[in-house]
């Protein structure tokens, strides 16, 4: 069973400042990072998609040191 570690607030920068959040999960062994952007000429809402770049890295800390430099906060 997965376990929510927390959900990241920030702006992508290289999207025109677009609002996102940033979802974090973990079984204990295996990291699943979750991605939402909040597009301002977008009148649906976009489902949260898988992000395999912060998947890579596969250690929360590191995950969460990259998020902190691009801006994101709990």
């Amino acid at each position: 069973m997965s376990k929510l570690i927390g959900i990241y607030s920030g702006n992508i920068k290289t999207f025109h400042n677009t609002p996102c959040k940033i979802a974090i999960f973990t079984d204990g062994k295996i990291i699943k990072v979750f991605q939402k952007e909040f597009f301002r000429n977008s009148l649906y809402n976009p489902n949260w998609s898988r992000n395999v770049n912060f998947e890579k890295y596969n250690n929360l800390k590191k995950i969460e040191e990259k998020l902190a430099s691009y801006g994101f906060s709990k």
